[in-house]
C-alpha cells in the first residue's frame, strides 16, 4: 500500500510528500555521489542551445526536487460576507476589508517562477507539470506576449492568447469546449476583469482553471468607490468558494502616483487551487556548489531568489510602491510589538518605510544613511540627521554606512564615507543586548560585503525579520554568484527562512540573459524570519 509522510519545512508550513518521490531522491542522490557526475561537465556556449537545453537549464536545481501537497491553512482567509451585506458597510470598511483580503496569502507555494519579465510577468506556481500544459492570456496589451512565448518554450505549454476586443461569450464557450483542463488562465483586462470572470464563472471556464492569474484595476490614484469595492469583494467571496487560495500579491507600480500611500487598486493576484507543488530549494554544501558550471549557478541563483520556506499568513506592506516598499510578517510570534526595536540601513531620501514601522506598529526606528551631512551631535556619541522631510514618530535619524569594520569609506565620487559595524551602532545606542525586531539592509551591492561579518558576529541571532535588498549586475561571473549562495547558506543555518520573494519591477533593472533567453533582473527582495528566535 503507498503512504505518505509529513514533511515539516517549520513550524509554519507542512508539505505531505509521498513516499515513493522520496525513496527516489535519495536513489539519485546516491547515484551523484557515488559517480561524481558534475566533475565531467561542461558548459554549454548560449549559441549552442536549443529549446530543450534552455528548458534544462531553467529547470535546474542543485539537488533533486520533490513534489507533495500543500496544506491550506483556513485560518489564514479573510471571511468576506455576502453581497447583501458588503452592500450595507461604509467605505472606510470596504477598503479595510478589501485591504486585508489583498494583504493574506492563503495557501503556500514555496517555488514561484516569473514569466515575461518582472516588470509585466506573472508569478507561477512550480507544480508538477503535465505532459502537455495548456495556458491562456486574456489581455488588452495587442502587443506580443513574453510570458506566453516563455511558457511555450521552457514549459513546452501550448500557449493561447485573446485580445480583450475579441473575448466574448462565444469565445470563452469554446475554451470550454476544448479543454477539460486549463493549467495557467491569466487576465488583464483594464478594468472590467469583474464582468469577465463573473461570466468565465457562468459558462464554467473557471471550473476548469488549476492556477489563475488576475489583475484588479483601480483608476490611476488607486481609489475605488463603494460600488467597486463591493463588486471586487463579492468576486473574491465568489472565487474563494470555487476553491482559489491566493500564493502570491504583486502591487503593480503602474498604480503608484504622487502621493507615497499605499493604495489599494491595481493589485495582481495569483491563485491556485491546491496541486503538487514544488518543495522549497536548498543550496548544497560549498562542495556541490564547486563543481557546477557557471550557467548552472546563474540559473539555481535567479530562481533560489524567488522561493520561500516558510509560509507567513499576514502580510504588512509597508512604505511606498515599488523599489520603496516592503513586506512585514504579521504573524505571531514574529510580528513587532510594543516595545519594538526597527533598524533601517539605507533609505536614500525615502523615509516612507521608517515612517510606517514608527506609526503603524508603534516602534522605536533608528534610519541610517551616509549621504547626508546635515547632521547634530548629541549626548551618546551618535549624530542624529535632521533631513529636510522629517517626519512625526520615534524615528531617529543617523549618518553612517553599515559596514564590515569601523572605516572611512572613500566613494568613487570622492565622498568621504563613514562605515560602522553593526556592533559598533548597538554598543553606542546602548542595544547590545537588545532584540531587533526587523533589520532592514538596502545598501546597494555591499551587503555582499557586510553579510559575512553580520553572519560571524552572531548578532543576527538578536533579529527577528531581516529585509534585504540583494543585488546584481549583467556580466556577473560564477565566482560571484558561488560565493553570494554560501552566504546565503550560511543565512539559513544560523535560523533564517525566506517568508517572502521578489523579482523587483523596475524595467530599468532587468535584462535578457544570454544563456536562458529570458529576461532577469537584476535586484531581488528576500524577507526572512529567524525561526530559532523565541
Amino acid at each position: 500500500m503507498a503512504t505518505d509522510f509529513y514533511l515539516f519545512i517549520d513550524r509554519h508550513s507542512t508539505i505531505t510528500v509521498r513516499k515513493k518521490n522520496v525513496l527516489l531522491v535519495c536513489f539519485i542522490l546516491l547515484l551523484i555521489w557515488t559517480f561524481h557526475s558534475f566533475e565531467n561537465e561542461h558548459e554549454i556556449a548560449p549559441s549552442n542551445v536549443d529549446e530543450s537545453g534552455i528548458k534544462a537549464i531553467w529547470e535546474f536545481n542543485a539537488i533533486p526536487e520533490t513534489f507533495g501537497q500543500v496544506q491550506m491553512v483556513d485560518d489564514s482567509i479573510v471571511m468576506i460576507p455576502e453581497r447583501s451585506q458588503l452592500e450595507l458597510l461604509a467605505l472606510p470598511r470596504l477598503e479595510e476589508l478589501y485591504k486585508r483580503n489583498l494583504n493574506n496569502l492563503q495557501i503556500f507555494c514555496p517555488v514561484k517562477t516569473v514569466f515575461g519579465g518582472t516588470h509585466d510577468g506573472w508569478n507561477v506556481c512550480s507544480t508538477e507539470q503535465r505532459k502537455k500544459c495548456v495556458v491562456y492570456l486574456i489581455t488588452s496589451n495587442p502587443n506580443p506576449s513574453s510570458f506566453l512565448a516563455e511558457l511555450s518554450s521552457i514549459w513546452g505549454c501550448q500557449v493561447f492568447k485573446i485580445e480583450q476586443k475579441d473575448c466574448n461569450e462565444n469565445t470563452l464557450r469554446q475554451i470550454s469546449d476544448k479543454h477539460k483542463s486549463i493549467d495557467i488562465f491569466a487576465v488583464d483586462v483594464d478594468d472590467s476583469e469583474a464582468i469577465l470572470l463573473q461570466r468565465m464563472m457562468s459558462l464554467g471556464v473557471v471550473n476548469r482553471i488549476k492556477q489563475l492569474l488576475v489583475t484588479f484595476h483601480g483608476d490611476m490614484e488607486g481609489n475605488l468607490n463603494a460600488k467597486q469595492y463591493q463588486d471586487r469583494l463579492a468576486l473574491q467571496r465568489d472565487l474563494l468558494h470555487q476553491g482559489y487560495r491566493i500564493f502570491h500579491r504583486t502591487r503593480n507600480t503602474q498604480c503608484t502616483h504622487c502621493d507615497k500611500t499605499p493604495r489599494p487598486g491595481c493589485v495582481t493576484l495569483s491563485m491556485m487551487l491546491p496541486s503538487q507543488v514544488k518543495a522549497p530549494l536548498v543550496i548544497p554544501s560549498e562542495t556541490y556548489l564547486g563543481n557546477l558550471t557557471s550557467n548552472q549557478l546563474n540559473r539555481f541563483y535567479h530562481r533560489y531568489l524567488l522561493t520561500t520556506q516558510t509560509f507567513c499568513k499576514k502580510l504588512s506592506p509597508m512604505g511606498s510602491h515599488g523599489r520603496g516598499g516592503w513586506e512585514v510578517c504579521a504573524d505571531k510570534p514574529y510580528s513587532p510589538t510594543v516595545p519594538c526595536l526597527i533598524y533601517s540601513f539605507g533609505s536614500a531620501d525615502d523615509w516612507a518605510f521608517d515612517s510606517a514601522m514608527a506609526n503603524h506598529f508603534g516602534c522605536e526606528v533608528h534610519s541610517f544613511d551616509p549621504r547626508y551631512q546635515n547632521t547634530k551631535s548629541n549626548g551618546n556619541g551618535t549624530s542624529d540627521m535632521v533631513p529636510s522631510n522629517n517626519r512625526a514618530g520615534a524615528v531617529i535619524y543617523h549618518s553612517g554606512a553599515l559596514w564590515d569594520r569601523n572605516t572611512n569609506i572613500r566613494r568613487p565620487d570622492g565622498q568621504i564615507w563613514t562605515g560602522v559595524t553593526l556592533k559598533t551602532i548597538k554598543k553606542k545606542l546602548r542595544h547590545l543586548n537588545k532584540q531587533l525586531d526587523v533589520l532592514r539592509i538596502d545598501i546597494d551591492s555591499s551587503e555582499w560585503k557586510v553579510l559575512p561579518s553580520l553572519i560571524s558576529s552572531g548578532l543576527l541571532r538578536q533579529v527577528k525579520q531581516l529585509l534585504l535588498e540583494l543585488h546584481g549586475d549583467v556580466d556577473d561571473g560564477g565566482d560571484q554568484y558561488h560565493q553570494r549562495l554560501l552566504v546565503l547558506r550560511n543565512l539559513h543555518d544560523i535560523g533564517f527562512r525566506s517568508f517572502w520573494a521578489l523579482a523587483k519591477p523596475d524595467d530599468r533593472d532587468q535584462f535578457m540573459s544570454t544563456f536562458t533567453k529570458t529576461k532577469v533582473t537584476k535586484i531581488y527582495q528576500l524577507n526572512l524570519i529567524n525561526i530559532y528566535v523565541i
